[in-house]
């Protein structure tokens, strides 16, 4: 499958509907997933466990002002009232996935996939904020 990528004014409802996804570039400020990059970057050990790792992380940025901005900023709540309409609520939880291409483990080496498995409802979407030059 192509991938469609969209710009934060598009309306992107009718690909969301057709493939259960869309990718939005530009959605957040650069700066801010630059520096969430960075911390990823500088703090990650990669002689520990990566799920490990990543929660750690996690830990360190998650009452950061930056990582703030993307998770509570204005487009991220434009983009889910698009979808669900004005009454929106996030959930208490973010997460950190470190990919390990060469490892074999399911949790390590992710394609592509939804989370839909989570028990959450219809009425729940998922955002992810790639760090990398993911394909």
């Amino acid at each position: 499958m192509k991938h469609r990528i969209y710009q934060p004014f598009d309306d992107t409802t009718q690909a969301f509907v057709e493939d259960g996804f869309v990718i939005v570039r530009g959605a957040f400020h650069a700066e801010d997933v630059e520096w969430c990059r960075k911390c990823v970057e500088s703090l990650f050990d990669r002689k520990k466990d990566p799920h490990e790792e990543a929660v750690r992380i996690m830990d360190f940025m998650v009452g950061h002002k930056r990582f703030k901005n993307i998770v509570e900023g204005p487009w991220a709540k434009k983009i889910m009232q698009r979808f669900l309409g004005p009454d929106i609520a996030i959930f208490n939880y973010d997460a950190l996935w470190i990919n390990v291409p060469k490892d074999k483990n399911p949790v390590l080496l992710k394609g592509d996939h939804t989370d839909a498995w989570t028990g959450t409802s219809v009425n729940t979407i998922f955002a992810k904020v790639f760090l990398t030059d993911c394909d």
